[in-house]
């Protein structure tokens, strides 16, 4: 009963370390996700900017031609 018991122990001990490697290894990615968006944001804003001075460049033109 003993050796059961230390089987099952075992285990679990081996789930559990299983299960936080797998944890850590989320996470991890959950990391580099985010800075991912957060790099592809800065860069969506950057892109916007751009296009906004493209179009009051446009504006400007047109209203220069007239």
């Amino acid at each position: 009963m003993n050796s059961d018991n230390n089987s099952i122990k075992s285990n679990h001990s081996d789930r559990y370390q299983q299960i936080a490697v797998a944890y850590r290894g989320l996470y991890h990615r959950h990391q580099g996700l985010q800075r991912t968006c957060s790099a592809l944001e800065a860069e969506a804003k950057e892109r916007d900017q751009e296009i906004l001075e493209l179009k009051s460049n446009i504006a400007t033109m047109r209203v220069n031609q007239n």
